[in-house]
């Protein structure tokens, strides 16, 4: 399963939050190292220049994103959704697509990369440095055929 957070209404957002972007690197980096696993193939031969990217740049917008997040105003995250129930509701969708991506990969991955997709947005509102982690799945998406599935 890709994702598998640790969820609670009343847990701290910045600890669900973190446990997200930690498990989003693993399973990105797998995606990106490995798409055929996931039935996924490139359109062409950017897989390269996609990891290398991925690991040079991105990784390095993951420890950014959280110290931003930690720095940031609680009412920003109230705001875009990262708190509470708002929050909850979004990571239990994320462990519930994660969950059918075992039995409906391709389908579940599309929706999968959605949803994360919608957080991303909302974390990179609060902290910018996330708008790089966006930018390189989004790049891995559009580059990326869904062989089996199309």
């Amino acid at each position: 399963m890709p994702f598998d957070i640790k969820i609670a209404p009343n847990r701290n957002p910045l600890d669900t939050i973190s446990d997200f972007l930690k498990q989003l690197k693993d399973f990105l980096g797998r995606l990106f190292e490995t798409p055929v696993e996931f039935g996924l193939e490139y359109n062409y031969d950017i897989q390269t220049e996609i990891m290398t990217a991925f690991q040079e740049e991105t990784v390095r917008s993951f420890e950014t994103t959280q110290t931003q997040l930690r720095d940031a105003d609680p009412e920003k995250l109230y705001e875009h959704g990262l708190t509470g129930h708002s929050l909850h509701a979004k990571m239990t969708g994320i462990n519930v697509i994660s969950d059918a991506v075992n039995r409906h990969a391709l389908r579940a991955i599309r929706y999968l990369l959605s949803l994360v997709n919608s957080i991303l947005g909302s974390i990179a509102s609060i902290a910018g440095a996330a708008g790089a982690i966006k930018e390189i799945k989004d790049l891995f998406e559009s580059t990326t055929d869904f062989v089996k599935g199309k």
